[in-house]
């Protein structure tokens, strides 16, 4: 995190004052939680994703309900200094879960292990898999920030990438997202693809 970030006075002007405190991290801690699963695994990624389909989505979420059990139940021997804060959903694509899962998940969370009375939620999603009933169940489970892997709003450079997404389909999840009521919706952006102009970064960063 540099300085601009950490400083609520150095933020763009775009930025209102009243909501960037509420934004940066705090001293508490946070917690992460990977979700492998992805439609297909796309040529630049390196993250530890991998293809699945319900059965195996569901054999992984039962062994992370246990695991989530587990560090909490005392076995482990651990204990948290101060209870998270925040709660971040990885991958992977979280979003490709059911809302049953992610509620299996969201519930043995808050049973498990110390969380505070309110805390922030940030749940990772792709373009394609958002529309409204997602976003109302995302936001019914207590997800407060949502974070859109739209990488890029050209459509040559999401190609190159070998995304599953339109430039079109990205800007309506923004949209739809913004709409929705989520206390932040953020933007994954990927610079400096290869064989691609400048000039098609600029324009996406402009969208």
């Amino acid at each position: 995190m540099n300085a601009a970030s950490a400083n609520p006075a150095m933020l763009p002007a775009s930025v209102p004052r009243h909501s960037a405190a509420a934004l940066l991290p705090t001293p508490a801690p946070g917690l992460y939680i990977h979700v492998p699963f992805c439609a297909r695994v796309c040529p630049y990624c390196d993250f530890a994703v991998q293809t699945g389909g319900p059965r195996k989505r569901q054999t992984y979420v039962q062994t992370l309900l246990g695991e989530i059990r587990w560090w909490g139940g005392g076995e482990s021997g651990w204990r948290a200094a101060e209870p998270f804060d925040t709660l971040y959903l990885g991958g992977g694509t979280p979003s490709s879960l059911t809302a049953d899962a992610l509620e299996q998940i969201l519930t043995a969370v808050r049973q498990a292990l110390p969380m505070a009375v309110e805390v922030s939620i940030t749940l990772e999603a792709n373009p394609e898999e958002v529309d409204d009933a997602s976003l109302a169940a995302w936001r019914s489970l207590g997800v407060s920030r949502l974070s859109l892997g739209v990488q890029s709003f050209d459509a040559a450079v999401l190609e190159t990438l070998g995304r599953s997404h339109t430039p079109e389909q990205a800007t309506e999840a923004v949209e739809r997202s913004t709409a929705a009521g989520f206390e932040a919706v953020s933007l994954d952006l990927i610079f400096a693809v290869p064989g691609k102009a400048r000039a098609m970064w600029e324009s996406s960063l402009q969208r």
